[in-house]
């Protein structure tokens, strides 16, 4: 990396949940060998929610697409309704542990 940016989310949080509007990658990221920035968006997500008190359940406003359905699909969200997709409390301690370092945002 150059210090370029390399993704961008937005969120709300609400009541007992984050909600993630807007996921974007940098151009540079749209491809097959590109960095993969969802997971650790996602996890820096959780981490959020967590911190918040939360018990974990991160909803994702999504342009309804069976790729984008089944890329977060990867990740552990679920579809809960066309334009949203969830993530469990399961799936985020696993992204956190899976892609935040120790001590960054979430301490196990």
């Amino acid at each position: 990396m150059n210090g370029e940016l390399q993704a961008l989310m937005s969120y709300e949080i609400n009541e007992g949940f984050i909600l993630i509007e807007l996921l974007e990658s940098a151009p540079s990221n749209s491809h097959h060998a590109a960095l993969k920035v969802t997971p650790p968006m996602f996890a820096a997500a959780s981490s959020i929610n967590f911190e918040q008190g939360f018990e974990g359940f991160t909803v994702i406003h999504i342009k309804y697409h069976p790729s984008i359905i089944s890329h977060y699909k990867q990740y552990g969200a679920e579809l809960i309704r066309p334009g949203r997709m969830l993530i469990s409390p399961i799936a985020s301690h696993l992204l956190i542990k899976l892609y935040l370092k120790k001590g960054d945002r979430y301490d196990d």
